[in-house]
């Protein structure tokens, strides 16, 4: 086999890899859907879609809510409810083991958001907005 042809397999076969690996962790969703009320949308890495009950959300997802709200539960137990007239970004989610996460990136860029945190440590929890009032 010549140089080049060695080469050219060697190329292929890291292009492979390199393209399995990215498909399969872009594919890993970061938690699901509880409940819907409205119609509710995510658009972002895995593509455009409505979303229910039992749908999967992905780390890049920008939910947006006309009427109605989106439930959601993350991996590591955090719960978030995306109110009417809204849009959130799930920006970043960095698993640590199966029940906690090292990060988790939230962008609010319009409307209500109520977020419980889950299981990870409350270090790990970067949410960011544009302006805020917080309510307790």
């Amino acid at each position: 086999m010549s140089m080049q042809s060695r080469f050219a397999s060697l190329a292929s076969l890291a292009l492979f890899v390199t393209s399995f690996s990215i498909s399969t962790y872009a594919a890993d969703p970061m938690g699901s859907v509880v409940a819907v009320e409205g119609r509710p949308t995510a658009a972002g890495p895995s593509g455009s879609r409505a979303l229910s009950a039992g749908s999967d959300v992905f780390e890049g997802d920008t939910i947006t809510v006309g009427e109605g709200n989106a439930q959601m539960q993350l991996d590591d137990g955090t719960k978030l409810v995306v109110g009417p007239s809204s849009r959130l970004i799930l920006q970043a989610y960095l698993r640590r083991n199966n029940t906690t996460a090292k990060k988790v990136g939230l962008k609010a860029l319009r409307g209500t958001f109520r977020v419980i945190t889950g299981n990870s440590p409350k270090a790990a929890y970067d949410i960011r907005t544009n302006n805020a009032t917080i309510g307790i």
